[in-house]
């Protein structure tokens, strides 16, 4: 709204631009019940935004000290707001007027403000960048299904997310708005070709990094903060242009609908978590008879390694994605749990194995390990475990009772029981 009202001469077409944002799944819908760093880096990105056209249109040292502030904090945001900076110091070069606004000695200022907010970070960053970038790799599905497929499915997910952000908020638009359609009637000046072309060099950028490294999987919220400026871009288009009442009241009432409809959905839908809970009760109470009641759980993803913790109070859970929170507990003798998604070939996803053997844990093969597979929806949970003791009695007896049941038997219980033998290393038990 605030870019808006600097952009807009009437006020009111400032409130539009800010009611679109409803318009648009993944923030009407998702920002209240997911997302919630990609909701706080949109927020970050509309604020770098209206600092950085007060930077250009007003230029007062308070403004590049603001910028610094913003730059810095999203960073540690989120990565992807690093293509959101980019994008936008490359369409303010790419105007001259804008340029010379830019490039004074009150960047100094911005400078000043970003490097304390994001260079313990970055001091951190280099000693981590491979593993970052792994990550980011794998995520990305970087090579998946070939080199040329791998790349034409990143461009297509490109252009699907883009569909996906900014269909609706077009089509109703288009509706509401045919001065949208009109090109010859179009205004803006100076700020409109800013931003269409911080979206152009956006969309550049994003199909540079699939072309370079062979991403087939462009997540959705990876764009969204790009593609937030979208309304405004297509507000200014039409400011000059004559809105009738029938516009304004049709337009509202839209997004007062999709308002409500979001509430009432979102109310029915508050305990849809509640056969996800009942899947992690489960598992807590297989776990406790199976004589782990509290200890330390390495888990591979924060969604699998949260939900357990909620029904294993007593233990402390580390998750693999976010390295500096796995701190070394090798001299705490505690029992140890690994934690991983079940939906591998093997039974252990690969860059588990990586870590464990970084680290000097010994993880055996699948077939000579134990694993109890939870066979229920939404997805399955895997666990594995090794012991000092051979695992083929107190284990199983445990799980089954006084004696120790056979392969159907464990089948029929969602246990796959596929051979056991014990491992020592370094006096740890896992």
């Amino acid at each position: 709204y605030a870019s808006a009202r600097l952009l807009l001469r009437d006020p009111r077409r400032a409130l539009l631009v800010a009611a679109s944002l409803l318009l648009i799944p993944a923030i009407g819908w998702e920002a209240i019940c997911d997302r919630v760093h990609t909701t706080k880096l949109c927020a970050l990105c509309l604020a770098t935004l209206y600092v950085t056209l007060q930077v250009l249109h007003d230029g007062r040292r308070r403004w590049f000290l603001f910028l610094g502030v913003c730059l810095g904090l999203g960073m540690l945001c989120k990565y992807n707001y690093a293509l959101f900076a980019l994008a936008l110091l490359l369409a303010t070069f790419s105007l001259p007027a804008y340029r010379n606004r830019l490039l004074t000695r009150q960047l100094i200022w911005t400078i000043a403000a970003a490097l304390p907010l994001v260079v313990p970070h970055l001091l951190w960053l280099t000693g981590h960048y491979a593993e970052l970038l792994a990550l980011i790799r794998v995520k990305g599905l970087v090579g998946e299904s070939g080199p040329v497929i791998a790349r034409l499915r990143g461009l297509g997910m490109i252009a699907s997310n883009m569909v996906q952000v900014t269909g609706a908020l077009l089509a109703i638009l288009m509706i509401c708005f045919p001065q949208v359609c009109r090109p010859r009637t179009w205004t803006g000046g100076e700020p409109r070709r800013w931003l269409d072309r911080f979206l152009l060099v956006s969309l550049l950028l994003l199909v540079g990094v699939v072309l370079l490294e062979g991403m087939a999987h462009i997540r959705l919220y990876w764009m969204l903060p790009l593609l937030t400026v979208v309304p405004l871009t297509l507000f200014l288009r039409i400011e000059n242009a004559e809105l009738g009442r029938r516009q304004w009241l049709g337009f509202g009432a839209i997004a007062l609908a999709s308002v409500l409809t979001v509430a009432v959905v979102r109310v029915h839908q508050a305990r849809h978590h509640a056969p996800r809970d009942a899947v992690y009760l489960a598992l807590a109470e297989q776990l406790r008879a199976d004589g782990f009641t509290g200890g330390i759980v390495w888990a591979q993803a924060h969604q699998e390694g949260g939900n357990l913790r909620h029904f294993l109070p007593a233990s402390r859970v580390l998750c693999l994605e976010y390295p500096l929170l796995t701190l070394p507990d090798a001299a705490e003798r505690r029992p140890r749990l690994l934690l991983w998604d079940a939906s591998y070939a093997d039974g252990v996803s690969p860059f588990l194995r990586r870590w464990a053997k970084h680290r000097g844990i010994a993880i055996p093969h699948f077939d000579d390990n134990r694993v109890v597979v939870a066979h229920a929806r939404p997805f399955p949970v895997g666990l594995g475990r090794v012991q000092h003791a051979c695992p083929c009695t107190t284990p199983c007896q445990r799980l089954a009772g006084t004696q120790r049941p056979d392969t159907a038997t464990l089948r029929q219980r969602g246990v796959a029981h596929r051979g056991h033998r014990s491992v020592r290393r370094h006096d740890n038990t896992l």
